[in-house]
Protein backbone atom coordinates (compact mmCIF):
# COMPACT_ATOMS: atom_id res chain seq x y z
CA UNK A 1 0.00 0.00 0.00
CA UNK A 2 0.45 4.00 -0.18
CA UNK A 3 1.99 5.06 3.35
CA UNK A 4 0.20 8.22 4.47
CA UNK A 5 2.52 11.28 4.21
CA UNK A 6 5.18 8.91 2.02
CA UNK A 7 6.46 11.16 -0.93
CA UNK A 8 4.13 9.40 -4.02
CA UNK A 9 5.49 11.09 -7.03
CA UNK A 10 8.61 12.62 -8.06
CA UNK A 11 8.49 15.12 -11.02
CA UNK A 12 11.36 13.70 -12.78
CA UNK A 13 10.34 10.39 -13.03
CA UNK A 14 6.34 10.86 -12.88
CA UNK A 15 5.79 9.90 -16.70
CA UNK A 16 7.15 6.70 -16.48
CA UNK A 17 6.40 5.70 -12.85
CA UNK A 18 2.79 4.12 -14.25
CA UNK A 19 3.26 1.37 -11.30
CA UNK A 20 2.62 4.18 -8.88
CA UNK A 21 -0.29 5.41 -10.59
CA UNK A 22 -2.05 1.96 -11.26
CA UNK A 23 -1.06 0.96 -7.50
CA UNK A 24 -3.30 4.08 -6.28
CA UNK A 25 -5.93 3.29 -8.63
CA UNK A 26 -6.23 -0.15 -7.01
CA UNK A 27 -5.83 1.48 -3.47
CA UNK A 28 -8.78 4.19 -4.24
CA UNK A 29 -10.95 1.33 -5.89
CA UNK A 30 -10.37 -1.06 -2.94
CA UNK A 31 -8.96 1.36 0.25
CA UNK A 32 -7.63 -0.65 2.91
CA UNK A 33 -7.35 2.02 5.10
CA UNK A 34 -4.82 3.69 3.18
CA UNK A 35 -4.69 7.10 3.23
CA UNK A 36 -4.18 8.47 -0.11
CA UNK A 37 -4.06 12.16 -0.73
CA UNK A 38 -6.83 13.82 -2.96
CA UNK A 39 -3.46 15.52 -4.34
CA UNK A 40 -2.33 12.10 -5.57
CA UNK A 41 -5.56 10.44 -6.69
CA UNK A 42 -5.86 13.48 -9.39
CA UNK A 43 -2.37 12.61 -10.46
CA UNK A 44 -3.88 8.90 -10.76
CA UNK A 45 -6.71 10.28 -12.55
CA UNK A 46 -5.35 12.56 -14.91
CA UNK A 47 -4.32 16.44 -15.32
CA UNK A 48 -7.62 17.68 -15.73
CA UNK A 49 -8.69 15.91 -12.44
CA UNK A 50 -5.99 17.80 -10.91
CA UNK A 51 -6.70 20.99 -12.16
CA UNK A 52 -10.13 20.61 -11.03
CA UNK A 53 -9.38 19.69 -7.87
CA UNK A 54 -7.08 22.39 -7.28
CA UNK A 55 -9.52 25.12 -8.44
CA UNK A 56 -12.46 23.44 -5.74
CA UNK A 57 -9.89 23.25 -3.08
CA UNK A 58 -8.55 27.01 -3.69
CA UNK A 59 -12.36 28.07 -3.63
CA UNK A 60 -13.01 26.54 -0.69
CA UNK A 61 -9.87 27.65 1.14
CA UNK A 62 -10.98 31.01 0.29
CA UNK A 63 -14.76 30.59 1.33
CA UNK A 64 -13.05 29.40 4.39
CA UNK A 65 -10.98 32.84 5.20
CA UNK A 66 -13.44 35.15 3.64
CA UNK A 67 -15.63 33.14 6.66
CA UNK A 68 -13.89 33.67 8.81
CA UNK A 69 -13.24 37.60 8.48
CA UNK A 70 -16.49 38.90 7.77
CA UNK A 71 -19.51 35.95 8.99
CA UNK A 72 -21.90 34.29 6.77
CA UNK A 73 -23.32 37.40 6.07
CA UNK A 74 -20.23 38.59 4.24
CA UNK A 75 -19.23 35.64 2.56
CA UNK A 76 -21.00 35.98 -0.77
CA UNK A 77 -20.13 34.48 -3.97
CA UNK A 78 -18.09 37.74 -5.18
CA UNK A 79 -16.35 37.75 -1.90
CA UNK A 80 -15.24 34.19 -2.36
CA UNK A 81 -14.66 34.82 -5.54
CA UNK A 82 -12.53 37.98 -5.11
CA UNK A 83 -10.70 36.30 -3.14
CA UNK A 84 -9.83 33.37 -4.65
CA UNK A 85 -8.76 35.54 -7.49
CA UNK A 86 -11.32 33.94 -10.15
CA UNK A 87 -14.13 35.24 -11.81
CA UNK A 88 -17.45 34.94 -10.03
CA UNK A 89 -18.87 32.44 -12.77
CA UNK A 90 -15.95 30.44 -11.95
CA UNK A 91 -17.34 29.49 -8.74
CA UNK A 92 -20.71 28.39 -10.21
CA UNK A 93 -18.88 25.64 -12.89
CA UNK A 94 -17.68 24.14 -9.39
CA UNK A 95 -20.26 24.44 -6.92
CA UNK A 96 -24.34 24.91 -7.60
CA UNK A 97 -24.34 27.90 -5.15
CA UNK A 98 -22.98 29.00 -1.80
CA UNK A 99 -24.91 26.38 -0.24
CA UNK A 100 -23.12 23.63 -1.85
CA UNK A 101 -19.88 25.39 -1.62
CA UNK A 102 -20.08 25.85 2.07
CA UNK A 103 -21.30 22.03 2.34
CA UNK A 104 -18.13 20.74 0.23
CA UNK A 105 -15.86 23.35 2.25
CA UNK A 106 -17.38 21.53 5.48
CA UNK A 107 -16.67 18.18 3.96
CA UNK A 108 -12.98 19.14 3.24
CA UNK A 109 -12.63 20.66 6.49
CA UNK A 110 -14.39 17.10 8.31
CA UNK A 111 -12.16 14.92 5.78
CA UNK A 112 -9.33 17.02 6.92
CA UNK A 113 -10.21 15.91 10.99
CA UNK A 114 -10.11 12.55 10.04
CA UNK A 115 -6.50 12.51 8.40
CA UNK A 116 -5.28 14.05 11.42
CA UNK A 117 -7.19 11.29 13.70
CA UNK A 118 -5.93 8.27 11.25
CA UNK A 119 -2.70 9.82 12.28
CA UNK A 120 -2.72 9.64 15.51
CA UNK A 121 -4.82 6.34 16.32
CA UNK A 122 -1.66 5.01 13.76
CA UNK A 123 0.93 5.82 15.98
CA UNK A 124 2.17 2.34 18.56
CA UNK A 125 1.77 4.66 21.38
CA UNK A 126 -0.46 3.27 25.09
CA UNK A 127 -3.96 3.68 24.62
CA UNK A 128 -3.79 6.52 27.44
CA UNK A 129 -1.69 8.85 25.47
CA UNK A 130 -3.58 8.06 21.90
CA UNK A 131 -6.53 9.32 23.92
CA UNK A 132 -4.52 12.26 25.36
CA UNK A 133 -3.22 13.12 21.69
CA UNK A 134 -6.89 12.42 20.02
CA UNK A 135 -8.28 14.71 22.46
CA UNK A 136 -5.40 17.39 21.51
CA UNK A 137 -5.69 17.13 17.88
CA UNK A 138 -9.60 17.67 17.89
CA UNK A 139 -9.16 20.68 20.28
CA UNK A 140 -6.22 22.01 18.05
CA UNK A 141 -8.00 21.54 14.62
CA UNK A 142 -11.40 23.01 16.09
CA UNK A 143 -9.96 26.18 17.47
CA UNK A 144 -7.97 26.47 14.35
CA UNK A 145 -11.20 26.09 12.14
CA UNK A 146 -13.80 27.89 14.93
CA UNK A 147 -15.03 30.88 13.04
CA UNK A 148 -16.27 28.82 9.89
CA UNK A 149 -17.55 26.03 11.63
CA UNK A 150 -19.17 28.42 13.87
CA UNK A 151 -20.99 29.96 10.54
CA UNK A 152 -21.24 26.89 8.85
CA UNK A 153 -23.21 24.95 12.12
CA UNK A 154 -25.47 28.11 12.45
CA UNK A 155 -26.41 27.75 8.33
CA UNK A 156 -27.35 24.24 9.06
CA UNK A 157 -29.23 24.55 12.17
CA UNK A 158 -31.01 27.89 10.65
CA UNK A 159 -31.52 25.42 6.59
CA UNK A 160 -35.02 26.11 7.38
CA UNK A 161 -36.92 28.09 3.99
CA UNK A 162 -37.12 30.91 6.56
CA UNK A 163 -33.43 31.08 7.47
CA UNK A 164 -32.88 30.14 3.52
CA UNK A 165 -34.21 33.21 2.52
CA UNK A 166 -32.89 35.81 4.76
CA UNK A 167 -29.46 34.41 3.91
CA UNK A 168 -29.87 35.21 -0.09
CA UNK A 169 -31.17 38.90 1.25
Amino acid sequence: GVAFGQPIFRADNFKTNVGVVERLRREVAEPRGVAVSQIALAWALGKDALVEQYRRDTIQCAAQRVIARHGLAGASMAAIAEEAGVAKGTLYLYFKDRDDLLDQAAGRIFDELLERLKGVLAGDRPLRESLRELVLTKLAFFDQNQEFLRAYIALRLGAGEEARHRRRR
